[in-house]
């Protein structure tokens, strides 16, 4: 709703960045939320300190969680995997803090892509190769109709100003690989195939949202 607060997932990256502009720009109150995960040292403090600064200018709340590299590693989903599942629940418990609305996410059109190569790649479950919602519960990504070149576009024409995380072009994750290597293939082999696979990510969320509660009952 107009005006609700929000609790908004802020790397101090372009997509959440520009996120945090467009929901202030709209007049919603917001609570930055910023997860240092310990893994490049002061450059993960320089992320934290960036994204404390943009929400002190903005008048709006800053909770930061300080989570430790090793310790993620060493868990059954490796580093990125329970990174992003403390992430998710840490702010979803801040909705209740700060008595929010919801969680907003800056995931994107290319976002979606790599998201449903990921669960092909891993599962051979048809109801579980999807991408992202655009609402789950109480989490929303409103850019997910946005590519990634949109966004930062959108960030130099404004002058809105982030952070590069030099990890994102590591092929250490499989994700980075996808984005780097398998998308730029298959858009070189045929153009418009990632447009097409974000398309179909969404089109698999949809029919798996429909027909769960159907096999459920």
């Amino acid at each position: 709703p107009a005006g609700a607060k929000l609790v908004v997932g802020a790397s101090g990256g372009c997509d959440s960045t520009v996120l945090l502009h467009l929901l202030h720009e709209l007049g919603h109150p917001l609570v930055v939320a910023h997860v240092n995960h310990s893994a490049r040292g002061a450059q993960s403090d320089a992320d934290e300190r960036f994204v404390c600064e943009w929400a002190q200018q903005h008048n709006a709340a800053f909770e930061c969680l300080t989570l430790e590299a090793e310790v993620l590693s060493s868990g059954k989903q490796g580093f990125q995997g329970e990174a992003r599942k403390q992430r998710l629940q840490w702010m979803t418990s801040l909705c209740e803090v700060h008595q929010a609305h919801a969680v907003a996410l800056g995931h994107h059109a290319d976002d979606q892509a790599e998201t449903w190569f990921l669960h092909a790649l891993r599962s051979a479950d048809p109801w579980s190769i999807m991408g992202m919602a655009t609402q789950d519960g109480r989490v929303l990504r409103p850019m997910l109709h946005l590519s990634r070149s949109d966004i930062r576009a959108l960030a130099e024409t404004n002058g809105w100003h982030w952070r590069e995380d030099a990890s994102n072009a590591s092929s250490k994750y499989l994700r980075n690989r996808i984005r780097h290597e398998l998308l730029p293939l298959l858009e070189d082999i045929k153009p418009g195939s990632v447009a097409h696979i974000q398309r179909l990510g969404g089109r698999a969320r949809d029919l798996h949202d429909l027909i769960t509660p159907i096999l459920d009952e």
